[in-house]
């Protein structure tokens, strides 16, 4: 069924070749050699592995992503449990080599940058929460210790990323175990380059459980095998002797760490962060002489200007402020004579709000003065202002925040004023300032009234969000007017999407708290396309205070609404607030109204589409489907209840997705589609009687599809390929759903509805995996 053709034009090589599974091109008789058909099985046994393979890859890709996702903004708990399913699925995976992949990203980490599983462990230990790490480690040691020989460096590198993980945790014995294990695995490690990797993390799991004595011998031959490997360039040696010198240092043999800094040659930036490393390692020892003496050894003006830097903050947060000043003062000094002037700026800027974060906002703001370039010289005064925010010194806060101010004003360029103003907004609000982000805020609404239409929308959307995020965040803390001010900056034009909905918000706290009035007042200020939001809203506030004469009083507006487009708008947010507060049949009756509006409208699917849009995204899908089955255009309207169905699956709400897809009469394709989509989350909740009704369903549906049960698509002029929801290909997908469920006699016949008998035989050989 899954056919690829490749058309040829040459005569001589026949009509056309096929690519892809031979056994089905050559299958024209059922007669087959018993040699053949263990080959078939053999091939139809490996193309089901690597199917399934895909999937569980797929799966693992999709929730990584999401994991980085949540991790960013720091939605801890969800991140966890987001890991936890990615090592779930990595636990479907057949491939060794693809679960060595993803251990690799996730625990070992790869170009000396740590696995992924670090960021979130690092919260933990920030947050006090060390205890969480073991939720995910042991699924993480169990995925690594599963891994063979074959994969020996990426075990090797990952049992040594978890010894210092359980290190960091307190589990020292468990440390030291996972470390010898990684010993036993570098033995089979191949390569110079590889063994030298293993080697280092290895010596590095040692630091991380204090047995230095035991890292340097490591090291040491760490550093003999480097010796022999063929260096394509400088930049690749370096990659390699950096994290040997590092460890040197952390194992406090400082003597050979520069020595072996020192052997990168011809790449004079990484010989300096190498060198950096092994001062910063020095200062945290209290050593900070030969801390600063290493650091002016280094070569390159930036690296040197940020070693100083952090040998100056190690020093303010050990107690010693004086000789962090004096630390921090001779930074900037190495970074003014960096001769690029914006690079100059640059450098300083960084160095100031270092230095300010490290909790010295009145030294860091010695150095603003020396910033040239507006942008950067704000960015450096809204940390120290936040800075001071923080130590709870609002006066200074204030004062340093308004100059800030002042220099976003001195930005010429658009959309750098945008952009730092839209930091200084996300900074702020993540650290519950709220009267200073809103300042921020409004910068915001000033670059929106310069620029107009000029602002390039994803730079304009993201910081509506941030706005929005503001909003949120102020009204969840109580504070309903900043909340209010925050989501009224966001023009119309860029983010209304973003914008009603949270006005919407808005007003319904106001109500909570007895403010019914200022909350019609905001639903009455909504200026919109449409009156959907303001009658929503004011249907929402009688709603939730049990004032019917205000509910009475808003239908008897909408209906008196004489534009039917507005009108059905209007009654269709009421309808969908009724349904919300539980009154389902009053509902009902005014979603009819609604939709007995809507045909008043000459063409009018646009509107249909508008008011199906909201009540999908409130997840009202019953209320929403009478507007879809409206629409004329046939196309529209199947995509349409396509996205119902589909969006009610994800929410759980199953009956609506069926009604959906049962109102695709001319659509079997699609309807099967969507029962496939519903059996699959039946299949993972292990329902097998809901399993059997949906797939039963499918296969009447599937028997509806007119045509040839196989049919080949055109991609191009040269390439052909099956269509995979032909009733053949859908027929097979039906049998391996049954199949998925552990019900394979099931399966098998439904696998007699396809007529081709080589096609049969080969879906039936695939359903073999499944035994």
């Amino acid at each position: 069924m899954k056919k690829l053709w490749l058309l040829v034009s040459a005569s001589c090589l026949g009509g056309f070749f096929f690519l892809g599974n031979f056994s089905q091109a050559f299958q024209t008789s059922r007669v087959e050699s018993s040699a053949n058909i263990k080959l078939a099985q053999t091939q139809v046994s490996s193309e089901c592995q690597v199917d399934k393979n895909q999937k569980a890859s797929g799966r693992v890709r999709q929730l990584l992503e999401q994991f980085q996702q949540q991790a960013y903004i720091e939605q801890t708990e969800k991140a966890e449990e987001t890991l936890l399913q990615a090592f779930k699925s990595l636990q479907n995976l057949t491939d060794e080599q693809i679960t060595a992949s993803f251990l690799e990203e996730i625990v070992a980490g790869s170009n000396n940058q740590p696995g992924v599983l670090s960021q979130i462990l690092e919260r933990y230990e920030e947050s006090g929460k060390k205890e969480r790490a073991q939720t995910l480690l042991s699924p993480a040691l169990q995925l690594t210790q599963s891994l063979s020989a074959g994969s020996s460096l990426v075990k090797t590198n990952a049992l040594s990323s978890l010894a210092g993980f359980y290190a960091q945790i307190g589990q020292t014995s468990q440390a030291s175990e996972l470390i010898s294990q990684a010993l036993q695995s570098e033995k089979t490690i191949q390569g110079a380059e590889s063994k030298t990797k293993a080697l280092t993390a290895i010596a590095k799991a040692y630091v991380a459980v204090n047995e230095f004595d035991k890292a340097t011998p490591i090291l040491s031959q760490a550093l003999q095998v480097s010796q022999s490997i063929e260096y394509t360039d400088s930049n690749q040696k370096a990659w390699t002797l950096e994290p040997i010198a590092l460890s040197y240092a952390q194992a406090g043999n400082y003597t050979k760490a520069i020595e072996v800094a020192e052997q990168i040659t011809d790449a004079e930036y990484y010989q300096g962060t190498a060198l950096a490393g092994i001062a910063s390692q020095y200062a945290k020892n209290g050593q900070l002489r030969q801390a600063t003496q290493l650091a002016t050894t280094i070569k390159p003006i930036q690296v040197q200007a940020k070693a100083l830097t952090n040998i100056a903050t190690t020093s303010v947060k050990s107690g010693n402020k004086d000789g962090g000043f004096e630390i921090f003062s001779q930074a900037l000094k190495v970074a003014q004579t960096e001769s690029q002037p914006y690079n100059k700026a640059a450098l300083v800027s960084e160095i100031v709000i270092q230095y300010a974060q490290a909790g010295e906002p009145d030294a860091a703001l010695t150095g603003v003065q020396a910033i040239s370039e507006p942008q950067l010289k704000a960015r450096a005064l809204g940390s120290i202002a936040l800075q001071y925010a923080k130590m709870g010194q609002s006066e200074k806060a204030s004062q340093v925040a308004n100059q800030a101010f002042n220099s976003v004003a001195e930005i010429k360029d658009v959309r750098q004023k945008l952009d730092v103003s839209g930091e200084m907004l996300r900074n702020y609000t993540k650290a519950g300032f709220y009267n200073y982000a809103i300042l921020a805020g409004e910068k915001l609404g000033e670059v929106f009234k310069q620029a107009g239409n000029s602002l390039d929308l994803p730079d304009s959307m993201q910081q509506a969000g941030n706005l929005r995020e503001l909003s949120l965040q102020a009204l969840e803390a109580g504070n309903y007017d900043i909340a209010l001010r925050a989501i009224q900056i966001i023009p119309n034009s860029v983010g209304y999407e973003l914008k009603e909905p949270t006005l919407y918000q808005v007003a319904l706290a106001y109500a909570k708290t007895g403010q019914s009035d200022k909350a019609v007042q905001v639903a009455r200020s909504l200026v919109s396309y449409s009156p959907f939001y303001q009658f929503q809203i004011i249907a929402a506030i009688a709603l939730q205070s049990q004032n019917s004469a205000l509910l009475s009083q808003t239908l008897q507006e909408a209906n008196a609404i004489a534009d039917a487009e507005q009108k059905s708008y209007a009654l269709a947010a009421i309808g969908l607030e009724t349904s919300k507060a539980g009154q389902q049949k009053n509902a009902e009756i005014i979603i009819a109204q609604a939709l007995e509006a809507s045909q008043k409208v000459n063409e009018n699917t646009n509107l249909l589409t508008g008011i199906s849009h909201q009540l999908i995204r409130a997840e009202q899908y019953e209320l929403a489907l009478p507007f879809v089955k409206a629409i004329s255009i046939e196309d529209h309207k199947n995509n349409k209840l396509q996205e119902i169905a589909q969006a009610a699956i994800q929410s759980g709400q199953y009956s609506a997705a069926i009604s959906s897809a049962n109102s695709l009469v001319n659509n079997p394709q699609a309807h099967a589609r969507i029962l496939l989509l519903l059996a699959d989350k039946h299949i993972e909740a292990g329902q097998t009687e809901r399993v059997d009704e949906v797939l039963a369903q499918a296969i009447a549906v599937t028997g509806t599809i007119a045509g040839p049960e196989s049919q080949i698509m055109n991609v191009t002029e040269s390439i052909q390929v099956e269509d995979e929801f032909d009733r053949a290909s859908l027929y097979e997908t039906i049998a391996i759903k049954y199949a998925e469920a552990k019900q394979y006699d099931r399966a098998l016949q439904v696998t007699q509805n396809i007529q081709n008998v080589a096609e049969r035989d080969l879906a039936q050989k695939r359903l073999a995996c499944f035994r």
